[in-house]
């Protein structure tokens, strides 16, 4: 990256790197969607670029070996590890969270849209509206039942849907719900105001840790749940319900995204002055790395199954 970078999401990509991607003004005052990598160490170097497509929100590693991208103009971008790049026009508002379901098509939400869409790793592409209109889906993940469980941040509800039938069923009681993730005990997890919330597949919920400030919660390599605490400067492991371990960052150091990484690390990116990733290990060891010498926020990662992470971000400069 050059100087005056805005990183904002990270993903575990091929052959051991770190990739990202973003979108900002090069050369001629033109918008332009940047990917590129860096390697673990956190050297950061920009490899791509693609015109005109949105800054990039959120990332996977797909079952066809490709990246794909979501991006705030309503595309995904696909990245195959060659760096051939094809974007498709999915919805018309921001993408938010993407994964790989249950039956390897990919899954993503549409907040502004009120909708969720499956996508097919040709491109072609099919919604699933929520019912009610203002439910505002958020975060993605796959419960052990195979469905999709994700936060309704508009409806303070968690929803499920059926990747078979199309079928939603929602679950009233959250409480601005953001982060979302399955656990090991058949529950999923949800950062619920903040505290950190047990559903289980029949919708009931069990709150499990309180007093704390959760953005983004993640399964470790160690079966353990781990929540970024974007105020509270911090990274927590919830062992069952309720046992909080917790270490703390530099004040600033904002954790926001999480991911799994092959290195049995938890990678997290941060914001504000620090603008670095770090990676958390299971003794709570901390390590970061600087994306960038200048202007660098990183928001959001994710990883493959090679263990290489990726990364998107916004550079206010071309990047070669």
């Amino acid at each position: 990256f050059t100087a005056s970078t805005w990183v904002t999401a990270l993903a575990s990509g091929p052959n051991g790197d770190m990739w990202f991607g973003g979108a900002g003004i090069g050369i001629g005052g033109q918008p332009e969607t940047v990917f590129g990598k860096a390697t673990t160490a956190g050297a950061f170097s920009a490899v791509y670029e693609y015109g005109s497509h949105g800054l990039a929100t959120s990332a996977v590693y797909a079952s066809d070996g490709n990246m794909w991208f979501g991006l705030d103009a309503g595309s995904v971008v696909r990245v195959t590890p060659a760096g051939v790049l094809t974007a498709f026009q999915i919805g018309s508002s921001e993408i938010g969270d993407i994964i790989v379901g249950p039956d390897n098509n990919l899954w993503m939400t549409e907040p502004q849209q009120n909708t969720i869409w499956k996508v097919a790793l040709d491109g072609t592409a099919t919604t699933y509206p929520l019912p009610g209109g203002s439910s505002i889906p958020y975060e993605i993940a796959t419960g052990a039942d195979g469905r999709l469980w994700f936060t309704a941040f508009g409806s303070n509800e968690i929803g499920a849907l059926d990747p078979g039938s199309g079928t939603f069923t929602m679950f009233p009681g959250a409480n601005n719900p953001s982060g979302i993730a399955a656990g090991t005990d058949g529950n999923v997890y949800f950062v619920d105001n903040g505290n950190i919330t047990a559903v289980a597949t029949d919708g009931t919920m069990t709150p499990c840790a309180t007093g704390m400030q959760g953005t983004d919660v993640v399964l470790g390599a160690d079966g353990n749940l781990w929540i970024s605490n974007f105020d509270n400067d911090s990274i927590s492991k919830h062992v069952n319900c309720g046992n909080i371990t917790t270490t703390q960052l530099p004040t600033g150091s904002e954790p926001r995204s999480m991911s799994l990484a092959a290195d049995g690390r938890v990678w997290f990116v941060t914001s504000n002055e620090f603008l670095k990733v770090g990676a958390i290990a299971t003794d709570m060891t901390v390590a970061t790395y600087p994306v960038d010498v200048s202007t660098t926020t990183p928001t959001q990662l994710v990883e493959t199954p090679d263990g290489a992470l990726w990364t998107t971000g916004f550079s206010a400069f071309r990047t070669v």
